[in-house]
């Protein structure tokens, strides 16, 4: 089930940095909340997720306490907002409840039309039942680009994330808080991470004293992530659970959860200071790069149009098919085919597919022997910043971010199809900067120049990742294979001639 919450909040909302005590996607989590492990009672936190008719009791018995606790009913209202966005949109068919040692109650929800999620970033919608009060808070996650595309490809768990996690104020009529956003990892601080056992006695986690978390695992200063058990014991990454006798397989069936721990985020003397227990993390199906272009590559006529262009690839024109969505729909409906420019081969005309509703174009470039070049050039970076632009009414990254993930720009060659796709729009959009712009187009000239047009397709992946890496665009550069899948393409670091190598899309 999914409520629409409206943009007047009149709740008086605490925002305080919380501790965390979240899932990954990685593991499902049931409940972690009784039974007795290696002979010892389980005491740590209680953790249960609602789907289903579950998911609507849970629903109802906050959406009644609420009513009572305050003039503003996120479950009755239509499109919450927050500092920077409006109409989120909140999700319930899905609520995790975190109890901690300490009775205090968290429920998390997915917030699931954010602008600014996509490959790396996620919101959530945390509730807090205290003293017979409800308060809300939306809670943002960003890993960083290395982080991301090694979580995407089950090199990294999520217990060892690298990247920001904040806090981020509503209105701030009723909010006066200012957004608090942690880096993760910070410094270290040691210790032996949060005590599952059953040892915990609700001490300081910062303090150091008995029974609490003492800092340590990849924690952000004042933030620590940790893999819970079921089995009542607590690690600082996955490599300790794996070896220990919850993990190492001897011992089978047991649920995990992510801890996020908390400690003095805020100083104490500050009046948005609180202390609200865990919350879970409930992460939302992150839209990737790849997720797009496998929807492309299914969508009606591509086969066509990208035979139609491989056919042209050898010629002496530009050609291109230009990609929107059936109305109110994301799915891709036939592309139309976009004219000559009568003037110049190396372009076509696309003036009239510049407004919002077009997300997207093949094209082909000219044979070698015509002046074309069998990789992108500037221009087509430019079209495709140009056309995200539109897509965001001129506004800056930190107003509006609509669309990214579905915004795409295609090359196809006689042998190859290659796609352009936004990965981060903050960093694309220095190309807003003419003398970026020009910058790059004198370098990619020259580099193109340098190798000549009988040069390898592996040698023009690799000049044109150079300069995206040196400019650090925030684009990324994907083929599709013969057998119609997609890999990203990058520079190999660990080679010292910088090889690209391509990997596989999930």
């Amino acid at each position: 089930m999914k409520i629409k919450v409206k943009p007047l909040i009149k709740l008086v909302v605490f925002c305080s940095f919380l501790a965390y005590f979240g899932c990954s996607t990685d593991f499902e989590v049931v409940d972690n909340s009784t039974g007795t492990h290696f002979g010892v009672k389980n005491k740590g936190p209680k953790v249960k997720t609602f789907k289903g008719a579950d998911a609507m009791q849970m629903k109802n018995k906050l959406e009644k306490m609420m009513g009572k606790s305050s003039s503003f009913n996120i479950f009755r209202n239509s499109g919450l907002t927050a500092r920077g966005s409006e109409n989120l949109e909140i999700d319930f068919s899905e609520i995790m409840e975190v109890i901690d040692t300490l009775g205090n109650k968290n429920y998390t929800f997915k917030i699931i039309n954010h602008p600014d999620d996509n490959y790396k970033i996620f919101h959530n919608l945390v509730i807090t039942e205290k003293d017979e009060n409800l308060k809300i808070k939306l809670v943002k996650y960003e890993m960083t680009d290395e982080f991301a595309l090694a979580y995407q490809n089950n090199s990294e768990k999520f217990v060892d994330f690298k990247g920001t996690v904040s806090t981020i104020g509503l209105d701030p009529a009723i909010d006066p808080c200012a957004d608090l956003i942690i880096e993760v990892p910070g410094s270290q601080s040691g210790g032996s991470g949060y005590d599952g056992s059953g040892d915990n006695s609700g001490s300081n986690p910062g303090s150091g004293e008995n029974g609490g978390p003492s800092g340590g695992s990849s924690g952000g200063g004042c933030v620590s992530f940790y893999l819970s058990c079921s089995c009542g014991r607590t690690y600082e990454n996955w490599d300790s659970y794996t070896g220990s006798m919850c993990g190492d397989g001897s011992n089978p069936g047991y649920d995990l959860t992510i801890v996020i721990m908390e400690f003095a985020c805020r100083m104490a003397s500050d009046p948005c200071a609180d202390e609200d227990g865990l919350v879970g993390i409930l992460p939302v199906n992150l839209t990737q790069p790849c997720d797009e272009l496998k929807k492309l590559a299914q969508s009606p006529n591509y086969i066509q149009s990208i035979n139609y262009l491989k056919q042209k690839a050898a010629g002496p024109k530009e050609h291109a098919w230009v990609y929107k969505y059936f109305e109110e729909s994301t799915n891709f409906a036939p592309p139309t085919v976009a004219g000559h420019n009568t003037k110049n081969p190396h372009k076509v005309e696309l003036k009239d597919f510049m407004s919002q509703e077009w997300i997207g174009a093949m094209h082909n470039h000219t044979s070698g022997t015509q002046g074309g070049i069998k990789m992108f050039s500037s221009g087509d970076l430019l079209w495709l910043f140009r056309k995200t632009e539109i897509r965001n009414s001129y506004q800056p990254p930190s107003v509006s971010s609509q669309g990214i993930s579905e915004m795409f720009l295609g090359l196809v060659n006689e042998n190859e199809v290659y796609c352009l796709k936004i990965k981060d729009w903050t960093k694309f959009y220095t190309l807003h900067n003419p003398k970026v712009l020009k910058e790059f187009d004198e370098k990619l000239v020259n580099r193109y120049r340098k190798v000549g047009i009988n040069v390898s397709q592996s040698q023009l992946q690799k000049e044109f990742l150079n300069l995206l890496n040196e400019f650090d665009l925030g684009v990324g550069l994907y083929k599709q294979e013969t057998n119609g899948n997609w890999s990203e393409i990058n520079l190999d670091p660990r080679n010292p001639n910088n090889i690209p190598v391509q990997t596989p899309c999930n």
